[in-house]
Parts: structure tokens; sequence; C-alpha cells
């Protein structure tokens, strides 16, 4: 409970966006990874109702006159009492006694407060957020897959996406201890295979590659899986997640990949190391808000009048604090200076710039500022028919792609193809 009370404090007021946070928490503590599936429920669920428990704790403490010190905890321990499994606490002191003391008042501060039908029904099915569940099988190279082989020829295949599978939550769910225990097998959301396959939908044999801002390696995985001929170089700084990207593709046995363990803006572009790179993948830290938004996106403005994507992104930035806005406005800077590093490497002939944030400030505006800056470059349509496109903030903005987490089967994600002709 403390675990995710500490993660739902930073995703409500801190500048972490959720993934970071849990992820960030287990490192740091003994929590073990075969909680993350339970952690991730609670807090997920728990920050769906959190306007509808703001309200009653604020109820509480003024007709009740009890004392909420820590209000992520309370939430936490709230919602387990009535929406979890066993719908009861484990522990709890002082927080738990005023939740039993109270339980029935609470329930019927919930009924009045939740005026848009956030609760679900109190059982333990009902309490998870049912969605697609996207798994991708990794091919080895020599076409075989280690351990058990899941039964994906029942699955959909994703008509982009070469083994990509889209699940159902129940499908998941049979699967979902064996995916844990085999390497072959990766739960990856489709936005986040587009930018791999993009960049090698269409390609020419023995080309290099850089993948810039490479951990965990899900993306590395698919560019070594379409280009076996050519050299795959997987840059990373950080030195823990280096490491266990490098193991990971150790363990694949992919004999073209070159993981380097360093900062991407620090490669020198006239390395005779990679003179035969000619694309780049950069996918670069970004606030992650898109993470997030197909599980709480709200869609209408405050007087109940239906909002474009483009009106609630826009949105949802100007009600950053100044410190988020802040962190987002440093995030953008570096993304540019990224891709500018990317375009100085001289017979680089394609990029693929990718985010999974919804904000117009770390998508459009870097790839306006970039094409201000290099006119060898230009932006190329990806996918005609797409649904959602880039915001029509400046000319072309159209060719890059967006994914609408309200569609329900995607993070709200930015997709952009720049190529520099030949001369």
């Amino acid at each position: 409970y403390m675990g995710g009370a500490t993660i739902l404090g930073k995703i409500k007021t801190g500048n972490q966006h959720f993934k970071t946070a849990v992820y960030q928490d287990i490192s740091n503590s003994n929590t073990s990874r075969d909680h993350l599936g339970r952690i991730y429920k609670l807090v997920v669920n728990t920050a769906r109702m959190y306007r509808v428990f703001t309200d009653v704790i604020r109820e509480l403490q003024e007709s009740k006159k009890v004392d909420v010190k820590n209000k992520h905890l309370f939430m936490i321990m709230l919602y387990e009492t009535l929406y979890g499994k066993y719908q009861k606490i484990k522990g709890g002191g002082a927080l738990k006694r005023v939740i039993s003391d109270n339980k029935a008042y609470i329930e019927e501060l919930v009924k009045l407060y939740d005026t848009e039908g956030l609760a679900p029904a109190p059982d333990a099915e009902s309490s998870v957020i049912k969605r697609t569940v996207f798994v991708r099988r990794i091919i080895r190279p020599d076409g075989t897959t280690k351990g058990e082989l899941l039964p994906h020829e029942q699955w959909e295949k994703d008509e982009t996406i070469p083994n990509l599978f889209r699940l159902s939550y129940e499908q998941y769910k049979e699967v979902q201890e064996k995916l844990r225990q085999t390497r072959d097998y990766v739960v990856q959301g489709k936005s986040s295979c587009v930018p791999a396959y993009v960049l090698l939908r269409t390609k020419k044999p023995g080309i290099d590659i850089i993948d810039a801002c490479s951990a965990p390696g899900n993306k590395t995985m698919q560019l070594l899986e379409a280009n076996s001929t050519g050299t795959i170089f997987a840059v990373e700084r950080d030195a823990k997640r280096f490491s266990s990207l490098a193991k990971r593709i150790e363990s694949f046995g992919f004999q073209n990949a070159v993981p380097l363990q360093e900062d991407f803006l620090h490669l020198d572009p006239s390395d005779s190391r990679f003179r035969n790179v000619r694309y780049v993948l950069l996918d670069p830290s970004c606030s992650g808000s898109g993470m997030l938004e197909q599980r709480f996106f709200e869609g209408q403005s405050e007087n109940g009048e239906d909002l474009s994507f483009q009106d609630y992104c826009e949105r949802e930035y100007k009600k950053l604090s100044s410190s988020k806005k802040e962190r987002v406005d440093s995030l953008s800077e570096l993304q540019l200076s990224l891709l500018s590093h990317a375009a100085q490497f001289p017979n680089v002939r394609k990029i693929v710039y990718s985010t999974c944030s919804i904000y117009p400030k770390e998508n459009e505006l870097v790839i306006q500022s970039f094409l201000e800056n290099h006119s060898d470059f230009k932006l190329t349509t990806i996918f005609k028919e797409w649904p959602t496109k880039g915001f029509p903030i400046f000319p072309g903005a159209t060719k890059c792609l967006r994914f609408d987490p309200r569609l329900k089967e995607t993070d709200g994600f930015f997709v952009a193809l720049l190529i520099r002709p030949s001369s």
C-alpha cells in the first residue's frame, strides 16, 4: 500500500509519468517484480477514482473530523476495501480504522460524488480495466523460439505489424503467467511497434542503423529481426539500462548488433564506424503523457462539449504546473538536440522520430523547429489512410502520425518520418 501511495503521489503531484514511477519504485526498493501487475492495477484504478476520493476525504474531514495525513495512502486503502479482490485491508492501523468505522457513510459519499459512473462493480474482475493487449513474437536469427511456444496461431494477427497479435483481455489472462516466463514473446503496444516498422518498411539490404535511445530494446529487437545483413548500433547512456539491453541482445543470438554505452549526443558523426549508417531511429526521453491517456481520457471540456483530440492535448499542457511545464520544455529542447545531432551523420537518409507524449511541444513543434534549421530534410507521409494525423500546426504536419488513446487500443503516441533525398 505504501508503494502504491508513493507512485500515486508521484504521478499526481510530481514530475513522473506512471510507468516510470512504477519501475523506479521497484528498482529502488525491495518490491518484487512479481507484484508489478497488482501494483499497476491498484494504482491505475485508484487514480481513476481520484476526484471522487478527494471529495470523500474532504467530506470526512469536515463532517467526521477525521485526520487523513496521507491522502494517497488512504485512497489506495479505500479502493482496496471497496473494490479489491478480497475487499479488506491487510494491516493499515489508524487509516484502516477510519475506513472500517465509516464504511457505510463512505459508500454513500462515493455514490453521491461519482457523477460520472467511475466506480467499478465490487468484484475482482470488474475492477480491472479491460482492453486489448498486443503481444509480439520475437523471431530469433535461426527462426526458432526457445521455451514453450504460446498459441499465437489462435490469436488475431495485426493487419500492419509483422508478428504482432491482438489479444482480448480474456485471452491475455490465460497466458499472462507464461508471458512472464518467456523471452520470445513481449507485451508491446501497437503504437510502440510502428516506429521500427516505418523505418524498415522499405529498406535496402546491408544498411547500418543507429537506435539512438535503445533501452529497453523492444524496438531494437524489431530492427534486428528485419535487418539481418546490416549493423544495428544500439546506443544507451544509462549503465543499468545498458547492461540489461546488452544481455537481452546477447541472449537472442543476434550477431549484427553493436551495443554502445554512450550518450548519442557524444557520438562523433565522422567516426568511421558510422560511415555506412543510413537510418536513425530516435525514440527519446519524453514526458510519457500519452501512456496514461487511454485509461484516464476525459474527452470533454468543462461545459460538457466534446473536445477534439488536439484541443484536449493543448488543454492538458496548459493545465500543467509551472514546474511540469519547465520539465516538458526542457525535454523538448533535448529532443530537438538529439534530432539535430542525428542529421549530422553525413550519410543518413532517413530518420524516424517518435514519442509517447500527447503534447505538441514534444511532437509537431520539435519537427517544425528541426525543419526550419535543416532544409535538406523533408517530412514524408507514412500511412495515407491513418485515422489520426499530426496536428496542423505548420504546413505538412499532417504527414506525421498520431495515436489517439480514445480509440482504446493504443497509448497516446507520435511518429514522424524525415527523409534526406540523395544529392
